[in-house]
């Protein structure tokens, strides 16, 4: 989406987004917090690439999965 996102778990859920530099990690190191957080509101829209199937439409993936095992398990 381009919106900057800074990350402070050291363990992220989704460590992909920082791989893709859709995301930066920051940690729990307040100078750095301050500084990407400075970055990010100078620089303004983030330039990562957004994982794949990162679309949205997750949902509508697992209804089709989960309609096709219902319909293989009769």
């Amino acid at each position: 989406m381009g919106v900057p996102c800074i990350t402070m778990p050291e363990n992220p859920e989704g460590p992909i987004t920082v791989d893709e530099r859709s995301n930066t990690l920051a940690a729990t190191n307040p100078k750095r917090i301050e500084s990407l957080a400075l970055a990010a509101l100078r620089q303004g829209k983030k330039r990562g690439v957004r994982p794949a199937l990162w679309d949205g439409q997750a949902a509508g993936r697992i209804v089709d999965i989960l309609c096709r095992q219902l319909l293989l398990s009769k």
